[in-house]
């Protein structure tokens, strides 16, 4: 009986990819669960013209002003499971793309793991360059050359469906791994010997900018933020407000440093490596992208914290005054 996989993915203005990661996955996955985190480009109207065309895909939306990429993904892989009856729950972020080697499909390495373990997948960024053909829409297509080693490895994970019933386990931060909640529960991870994940965090000027102003000032907002979290948009952030607009060309020295190398230092040398040409054989059909500006994006988010900061301030003003008057009342009446 074969593998059913389904994907779980948080969607935040992702116009310009959507289209290409739906179509590419669904090749090999039984269904799909977009989780839209306020978008405001058409990212949700092209999700629903795939839902219209018949294909297995599922819109939810998660409205809260912080991004808490660990909490959304949780809440929905049951869902997931439950919707495509589904054995694997892979959370993919819309920028990457499960890749095999040497395999029939990218996921038929799982049907070989007996299920009782996750499995961990190598990432591999993809880095846009001079000579990509910027006329592509596809980015899978148009960005062909990526990291001959990188700076730090990563993984991303697979989780049996059965191992997120209950309480006992959670996908952590980032979709790098599986936590047991308890330690007695720990599992290992099995380490994918021919799948790994084709990332393409960048892939134009706009996209990049929306995505680190977004990102960032959705972590500031976080009510129990730690240090770590988004470390590497704040360094970005800061340079996207010093330097402003960007041209494609400047895309490849970001994307290579875009997790830890500091800015100058080249880490690995870069290999063309295009993604499968049969796994790309389809045409972009729905709605065209519409990513807006980067800056307006921010603005109009600025603008959401400030009122609600403002809200909040006035709650505040509220409940002291009725505090102060309920102890007036109450050392009143106690004299």
């Amino acid at each position: 009986m074969p593998t059913r996989i389904a994907t779980v993915s948080l969607m935040r203005n992702e116009a310009d990819i959507v289209e290409a990661f739906a179509r590419y996955h669904l090749q090999f996955v039984t269904g799909m669960l977009f989780v839209d985190h306020r978008s405001t480009d058409n990212s949700r109207e092209i999700v629903a013209a795939l839902k219209a065309e018949g294909l297995p895909v599922e819109l939810r939306s998660a409205n809260a002003l912080s991004f808490d990429q660990t909490q959304m993904v949780n809440a929905h892989t049951a869902e997931a499971a439950t919707l495509f009856k589904a054995d694997w729950i892979l959370p993919l972020d819309l920028d990457e793309c499960v890749h095999g080697c040497g395999i029939s499909t990218p996921t038929s390495e799982l049907q070989h793991h007996a299920g009782d373990r996750p499995v961990r997948m190598p990432w591999r960024t993809y880095v846009p360059t001079r000579v990509d053909d910027q006329s592509e829409k596809n980015p899978f297509k148009r960005i062909t050359h990526r990291l001959k080693q990188e700076s730090e490895q990563f993984y991303k994970i697979a989780a049996p469906s059965r191992l997120l019933e209950g309480n006992r386990y959670y996908i952590g931060m980032g979709n790098h791994g599986l936590v047991a909640r308890h330690k007695r529960d720990r599992v290992e991870a099995a380490t994918a010997e021919s799948t790994w994940i084709a990332h393409f965090p960048v892939r134009t000027p706009e996209q990049y900018m929306s995505k680190i102003l977004l990102g960032w000032l959705s972590v500031l907002v976080k009510d129990d933020r730690n240090r770590k979290d988004g470390y590497h948009w704040k360094r970005h952030f800061d340079r996207i407000v010093q330097q402003g607009n960007l041209r494609y060309e400047d895309l490849e020295s970001i994307c290579i440093g875009y997790l830890d190398a500091p800015d100058g230092e080249v880490p690995s040398k870069l290999v063309s490596d295009p993604l499968p040409s049969g796994l790309l054989d389809f045409t972009l059909t729905n709605p065209v992208p519409d990513t807006g500006s980067a800056f307006a994006n921010a603005m109009r988010f600025a603008e959401e914290i400030a009122e609600a900061y403002g809200k909040l301030r006035t709650a505040e003003r509220v409940n002291s005054k009725r505090h102060r008057l309920k102890l007036g009342r109450f050392f009143i009446g106690w004299e």
